[in-house]
């Protein structure tokens, strides 16, 4: 799934960088936090799920914009 994103945003004029983390014992959050400010990406596109937490950190502490796609379940 995150490779076919990565084709269909190449399509258009955004030059996409895709990144699968997996952390333990750490909220994903931080992760996602911490490779924005690493790579300083013009928005940061997340899926999210259930109750949203993380994704709710990252809108939250994001120093760009954040696009969440909720999933369909």
């Amino acid at each position: 799934m995150l490779r076919q994103a990565q084709l269909l945003a190449a399509r258009s004029a955004l030059r996409p960088r895709a990144r699968l983390r997996e952390t333990v014992g750490e909220p994903v959050a931080d992760e996602i936090l911490r490779e924005a400010r690493r790579l300083r990406p013009s928005v940061i596109v997340m899926g999210t799920h259930k109750r949203g937490r993380n994704a709710a950190r990252v809108l939250r502490n994001s120093r760009v914009p954040v696009l969440i796609v909720r999933s369909r379940s």
